[in-house]
């Protein structure tokens, strides 16, 4: 099944606008499988590839690709 990722700058937008504000992705991950994921922006940024967030529900530290991103939307 052929999935359409969002565009990488319509991404980076989202999280220009998000602020500390919790929001929820859907992603692809290297292994070829889809994780939904509630989280918040690390503050400290990150590279222009991988975006680092809080993970809301397990309280760690993880980060998604924005050229992953399948669904990206406020919470």
């Amino acid at each position: 099944m052929a999935y359409k990722m969002i565009d990488q700058d319509e991404v980076q937008h989202f999280l220009n606008q998000q602020g500390d504000k919790p929001f929820k992705v859907i992603f692809m991950k290297k292994d070829g499988t889809q994780r939904q994921m509630t989280c918040r922006l690390d503050p400290k940024g990150g590279n222009k590839v991988a975006v680092p967030v809080m993970d809301e529900e397990s309280g760690l530290w993880k980060s998604f690709r924005k050229d992953s991103v399948l669904s990206i939307q406020s919470v």
